[in-house]
């Protein structure tokens, strides 16, 4: 069991809704780790705490190359730690974006990574696991290693039924189909 002194806290390298992200390394065995790190004060709120569940009880039963990796959770008295995986690279849409205007990913790049994308949702499907927000800015890329990415923020992920219909409506309106937008 792992406890937040036994990790050197580095640079902050992302931040969500409900928490941010930082660069760890474990002190005694040097393995480079994010944390994700929660202030409890704040899932005093309802949707905080119910997405810091929600991921925690997904990831703990994921294991995908192309799914960031849960490691450990260590709750302190004013914080929740998630040790996980850490990535290197950006996120899909600032990969995009730093492009030169008119400057697309090549076919063969593109359908590498569009392929890491279905096998990953497509092994959630398979036991019965659904993001509910994957979007550009939750696919991180590393295009040191042959772009290579790893879905990240399972906040509003769910299990669910193989016949269950979901309800809720979840996620960022932007990438919703549009008749779940409508609702």
């Amino acid at each position: 069991m792992f406890q937040v002194h036994d990790f050197q806290i580095g640079l902050q390298i992302g931040q969500g809704s409900f928490a941010c992200v930082k660069r760890s390394v474990h002190r005694k065995t040097g393995h480079l780790t994010a944390l994700k790190i929660y202030e409890k004060k704040n899932l005093q709120l309802e949707s905080a705490s119910l997405a810091l569940h929600r991921e925690i009880y997904v990831l703990a039963n994921l294991r995908h190359p192309n799914i960031m990796r849960l490691y450990e959770v260590v709750d302190s008295r004013t914080h929740v730690h998630l040790v996980m995986e850490l990535c290197f690279g950006k996120n899909l849409y600032h990969s995009i974006k730093k492009r030169k205007p008119l400057q697309r990913l090549p076919e063969l790049e593109a359908a590498g990574v569009f392929r890491q994308i279905v096998s990953a949702v497509a092994y959630m499907h398979k036991i019965n696991v659904v993001h509910r927000d994957l979007k550009l800015d939750n696919v991180l890329i590393n295009e040191q290693k042959g772009n290579d990415i790893k879905i990240i923020d399972f906040g509003f992920a769910t299990a669910c039924g193989k016949e269950e219909k979901l309800s809720m409506q979840c996620g960022t309106p932007q990438y919703m189909c549009p008749d779940l937008a409508k609702k």
